[in-house]
């Protein structure tokens, strides 16, 4: 019974990820609706991708355009109708550019030493020679029992 739920999930999922199929395209076989809607409405963008996009039959074209800082994903259907438009997501573990003042910076610039964390020591263990504490009585009674020996 497991076995059977898991082929039939594993047969799902492969049908949904397989129902979308997307394939790379060359920028100038996009149509001219297209072409002339993203002159029109992204002025200053630069189209750098275009992607073919089947969904069961249904062809749309994914076109994706950067005027930095931003990089868009727009979609338009097979006939040029304008669908939808994404903001691509920036990437986390990209470096952040550089500012003006720190690309200003010349090669005779000195930079700034930089602090380097150094492990503290533990403090030393404190060791001391002092005289175990004894009970004033004990002393008494050591020095009777030498004095008994000594008659």
């Amino acid at each position: 019974m497991k076995k059977t739920i898991i082929l039939l999930v594993a047969f799902f999922a492969f049908s949904i990820v397989k129902a979308q199929e997307k394939t790379s395209m060359n920028i100038d076989d996009l149509s001219k609706t297209i072409t002339k809607q993203i002159a029109k409405s992204y002025v200053g963008y630069k189209t750098l991708e275009a992607y073919k996009i089947d969904t069961k039959g249904i062809t749309s074209y994914e076109v994706i355009v950067e005027k930095a800082p931003n990089k868009l994903d727009l979609y338009y259907d097979a006939d040029g109708k304008f669908l939808k438009k994404e903001m691509e997501k920036k990437d986390p573990s990209a470096k952040a550019t550089p500012t003006k003042a720190a690309s200003a910076k010349t090669s005779t610039d000195k930079a700034a030493p930089t602090k380097t964390a150094t492990p503290k020591k533990a403090p030393a263990a404190k060791t001391t020679t002092s005289k175990p504490k004894t009970d004033p009585k004990a002393k008494t009674d050591a020095k009777a029992d030498t004095t008994k020996q000594s008659r």
